[in-house]
């Protein structure tokens, strides 16, 4: 009579070879799949390019960009004619964002480019239109601690006592110039 571990050891080789079986039937089907993907791909392939018309696009930023410059094209056409009105049908359905926007205006039939400016690369625009930043807390506390002070202490000598910004700061250097002229 067999014990107990030899009947377990038995089972465990039989499901062994169970899975080794299961194993090799799912490797042989994986196997046909990828001969069949193999030879199905590049009529696939060939298929989903002629449905986009062999566009590639390298992304959202550079799409935008293209539909930019599109558009600053057609605006430039729209220039060169001078003070002519371009025919709505050359425009075509950009007429309505581009006019809403007030880079064209329309005039009887057609459209006519106004004055404003069309920037295609929105970073030119960030350069031109570049803020003046604020002095940082820093800087305006080295201009007060900059100030000249009496050797002696003199209480008529103005003091900073206010919040500090550039107006403040402004005043309170006025005063140090009034009292050192007084002086």
């Amino acid at each position: 009579m067999a014990s107990l571990t030899e009947r377990l050891l038995q089972l465990a080789a039989q499901h062994r070879a169970k899975a080794d079986a299961l194993e090799l039937a799912a490797s042989e089907l994986n196997g046909h799949a990828k001969e069949h993907a193999a030879v199905s791909l590049p009529g696939k392939l060939a298929g989903a390019i002629a449905v986009r018309g062999g566009h590639k696009s390298s992304g959202l930023a550079s799409s935008v960009r293209e539909q930019r410059e599109r558009t600053a094209k057609l605006l430039d056409q729209i220039a060169a004619s001078g003070g002519t009105p371009v025919h709505k049908d050359v425009i075509g359905r950009t007429a309505a964002p581009l006019t809403r926007t007030g880079y064209i205006q329309r005039v009887g039939d057609g459209y006519i480019r106004t004055a404003k400016p069309y920037i295609v690369n929105k970073d030119d625009q960030r350069a031109a239109t570049k803020k003046t930043r604020r002095p940082s807390t820093s800087a305006l506390r080295e201009r007060v601690d900059a100030v000249r002070r009496p050797a002696k202490f003199d209480r008529s000598f103005p003091r900073m006592n206010r919040t500090i910004n550039e107006a403040n700061v402004s005043a309170y250097e006025d005063r140090v110039k009034a009292y050192w002229a007084e002086q």
